[in-house]
């Protein structure tokens, strides 16, 4: 009669655990990705309004009410950079957290499929013992019984 493995609830909940950190872990990243793309993009419209801005004075195109209006465009788009910036850097550290989280949980449920792993193979050798076991208990009991069934002085 095997016994079960005592921690096998416990290693359920583990790979449950792991599973749901590795959505946290994907969702969070998600939101990283689409963070970064907004920057680069703000980064873009930053980089173009100031190129924008260099060829008109360039070639001597400045009215003072647009270069005025890109100037406040582009103080606008510096402070939505720098937000966007904060911004992902806060997602950086949560992604970098849900990860550290997500080792911890991993190494955790591995410990325990280690435990169950070992479980099983004792299982697996002390059932071949008792196997053995019985099986030479069987070949000594025919043995008597054979040793019974010969006449005295016949030697096999």
């Amino acid at each position: 009669m095997s016994e079960s493995f005592r921690l096998g609830q416990v290693l359920g909940h583990a790979r449950l655990k792991e599973e749901a950190k590795a959505a946290e872990l994907a969702t969070v990243e998600a939101e990283y990705r689409r963070a970064a793309l907004a920057l680069g993009q703000l980064q873009e419209q930053e980089t173009s309004q100031l190129a924008a801005l260099a060829e008109a004075t360039r070639v001597g195109a400045l009215d003072p009410a647009a270069t005025e209006a890109s100037r406040h465009y582009l103080a606008r788009l510096e402070q939505q950079v720098t937000e966007q910036l904060a911004q992902v850097a806060a997602l950086e550290v949560r992604v970098e957290d849900h990860r550290i989280a997500l080792l911890d949980v991993a190494r955790e449920k591995r410990l325990l499929e280690r435990l169950e792993e070992r479980h099983n193979e004792d299982q697996a050798a002390d059932s071949a013992r008792r196997e053995s076991t019985r099986s030479d208990e069987l070949s000594g009991q025919r043995h008597q019984r054979m040793q019974r069934q010969r006449p005295h002085g016949e030697v096999a």
